[in-house]
């Protein structure tokens, strides 16, 4: 298992999240 991969994923996760919450 690749930390960096894991580590990006859950970054571009958090991102979409605070985009939704700004969005609204």
């Amino acid at each position: 298992c690749d930390r960096t991969t894991a580590w990006r994923r859950w970054q571009l996760a958090l991102t979409k999240i605070a985009a939704r919450l700004n969005a609204q």
